[in-house]
């Protein structure tokens, strides 16, 4: 709940109630403050949300889910980058830009 009342009174900001579920459910499924700050954001919407809580719930490496809490990404580009991160199709930097070519991002 502080997280709540941290952001609200930092951004004027009301998080929407599936935004406020993707929240709880980190915290629920045993994320710390820090990691569920990482996509408790009005930058991303409930789905985006949830691809990140689900990188750092799989234990994906904070590098790769830095890259991927980009919330310029639609919610099928994160979904198939993290897919890929997580089989460890993408392990560096260049495989992370030639995906993201593939998607016209760059």
């Amino acid at each position: 709940m502080e997280l709540f009342k941290r952001f609200h009174a930092s951004l004027s900001f009301e998080f929407f109630p599936l935004q406020k579920k993707e929240i709880a459910l980190g915290r629920e499924n045993g994320l710390l403050e820090e990691e569920i700050e990482v996509y408790a954001s009005p930058c991303f919407n409930f789905l985006q949300m949830k691809e990140i809580r689900l990188a750092l719930e799989h234990g994906m490496e904070k590098k790769k889910v830095r890259i991927l809490a980009d919330p310029q990404l639609e919610v099928e580009e994160m979904r198939k980058l993290r897919w890929r991160m997580e089989r460890g199709e993408i392990v560096h930097g260049r495989g992370v830009c030639a995906l993201l070519k593939m998607f016209s991002i760059l």
